[in-house]
C-alpha cells in the first residue's frame, strides 16, 4: 500500500509538469500526455527511488533522476512531438522542474516507505567520540590523582 502511494506522488508531481511543458504545444493530445507521465513515473519509481536511492543516497539518486528523466522526456517526446518542436529544451524543463521536487520526495521515501535498516547512507554511520579529558596536557598519573582528590573531599 505504501508503494501505490509513493506512485501516486510520484506520478502527479510527473503529471503536473508533463501537461504544463509538453500540454501548451500541439499536436499533443491528453492521451499521449497521461501515456507519457505514466511511462516516466513507473520507470525513474523503479530505477532511480527503488534502486539507486537506498545505495548512494538523496543527491547522488537526485542528480541520477535528472539524468534519467532527461532521456525519458527527450526519447518519449520525439516520438510524440512535430520534428519543429525544441523537444532538448522542453525536456531539460521538465528534467528540472521534477528534480527541484526530487529531495522532498526521496526524504518522504527514506521516512515512509524504505525500513531502517535498508537505508544505509554513508552520513548515518559517522559517529562522534565523547571523553572526559578535559585537560589534554595531564598526564594519566596526573587525573587519577585528581579523581582521588575530588572523591574525597
Amino acid at each position: 500500500m505504501n508503494h501505490i502511494k509513493a506512485l501516486g506522488i510520484k506520478w502527479i508531481i510527473v503529471a503536473i509538469v508533463s501537461f504544463s511543458l509538453f500540454g501548451i504545444f500541439q499536436y499533443v493530445s491528453l492521451g499521449q500526455l497521461l501515456l507519457m507521465s505514466v511511462i516516466i513515473t513507473l520507470t525513474s519509481y523503479l530505477l532511480g527511488d527503488l534502486l539507486i536511492l537506498p545505495r548512494i543516497g538523496n543527491v547522488f539518486a537526485t542528480l541520477a533522476d535528472f539524468a534519467l528523466l532527461f532521456v525519458l522526456f527527450a526519447v518519449l517526446g520525439n516520438g510524440w512531438m512535430p520534428t519543429t518542436f525544441p523537444i532538448i529544451l522542453a525536456s531539460l524543463a521538465g528534467a528540472f522542474f521534477i528534480s527541484l521536487t526530487e529531495p522532498l520526495y526521496h526524504a518522504y521515501l527514506i521516512e515512509h516507505i524504505f525500513p531502517r535498516e535498508r537505508t544505509s547512507f554513508p552520513l548515518r554511520q559517522l559517529q562522534t567520540e565523547a571523553s572526559e579529558e578535559m585537560d589534554p596536557d595531564l598526564s594519566s598519573e596526573d587525573r587519577i590523582r585528581d579523581k582521588e582528590n575530588e572523591s574525597s573531599e
